[in-house]
């Protein structure tokens, strides 16, 4: 049976005032960048709704043989009148947006940030910069986005949309994810479970409970997904709208007849829905072999949360 699931961006809003007087210098070195692992990918784009800046689409990617913690993503306008310098960013600061943490060779997928704007920068062109820092502020990783906006009587506009290639996807800032759900009872979600979600730090904790394997093979390439739900999915039986918060891959295999034992996962929020009421859904997957999740068992919370 397939269902689709409609999840809303992952957008964090900073409202954020920039006046000419907060032109800012941000110092980087090569060497530190190179060591650090994490970059940011070059498929941002830009869309200017009102006095909101959207940067969307883009990904983070952790190649280094460890965990990063703590870090965070700044936008900047940078001036293109400015002449550059070696090792010096300068621009006005519009949001700071924090992440817990990035699995080692692990990637965060399809970030979206968004900043209101209540005082424009000075008259000019400017390159939205992203930079990517440590919590002392250190630089790991920066990227110059596609588009340019232009300051000009107390507004910005995108000057140079970038044409789409024929065969370019044109990015949806609301996907539609599709899953397919097989519940053979082969696998189990036993015991309590619960789901507990900071959005302030963008962590999303699941506690077991355990994942028992009641068929003759063994299982790996197993993945919880949580999903927040408009109405309790305790019967999936039609298509229903859903946000996908989060995702966290089970690197071990369990073996036929044998189970993990008060299983506790914890991942990063990846998307944030509008303000509301919703429930939990955690649904627990096996990849087929071309390496598509199958549903194959879910856990549907009566609770609510809000915020």
């Amino acid at each position: 049976m397939k269902n689709y699931f409609l999840s809303a961006v992952f957008a964090v809003s900073s409202f954020a005032v920039i006046s000419a007087q907060e032109l800012q210098s941000v110092n980087y070195t090569t060497n530190e960048i190179n060591e650090s692992g994490l970059s940011l990918s070059e498929n941002w784009r830009t869309v200017l709704d009102g006095n909101q800046v959207l940067i969307y689409n883009g990904n983070i990617k952790n190649s280094s043989s460890k965990n990063v913690k703590n870090i965070n993503v700044e936008l900047y306008l940078t001036p293109q009148n400015l002449t550059p310098s070696a090792g010096v960013i300068n621009g006005y600061h519009l949001t700071k947006v924090p992440f817990s943490a990035i699995s080692k060779n692990g990637s965060l997928v399809g970030v979206n940030i968004k900043s209101e704007i209540q005082e424009a920068p000075p008259a000019g062109l400017y390159d939205p910069v992203l930079i990517l820092t440590d919590s002392k502020g250190k630089v790991l990783a920066y990227q110059k986005v596609t588009n340019v906006l232009e300051s000009k009587d107390g507004k910005l506009t995108l000057v140079n949309i970038q044409e789409e290639l024929p065969n370019e996807k044109k990015p949806d800032l609301h996907p539609v994810v599709q899953m397919d759900i097989d519940e053979d009872n082969s696998i189990a979600l036993e015991k309590e479970w619960k789901v507990e979600v900071d959005f302030q730090n963008f962590i999303v904790k699941v506690i077991g409970g355990d994942i028992s394997n009641k068929s003759s093979e063994d299982l790996n390439n197993l993945v919880l997904d949580v999903f927040l739900t408009k109405e309790n999915q305790t019967q999936i039986d039609s298509n229903f709208d859903a946000v996908h918060i989060a995702s966290a891959e089970l690197t071990n295999k369990i073996e036929s007849f044998k189970k993990f034992v008060d299983t506790t996962v914890t991942t990063n929020l990846t998307r944030i829905p509008e303000n509301g009421t919703y429930h939990i859904l955690l649904t627990l997957s096996v990849k087929d072999e071309k390496g598509k999740p199958v549903v194959r068992t879910k856990r549907a919370f009566l609770d609510t949360i809000s915020f």
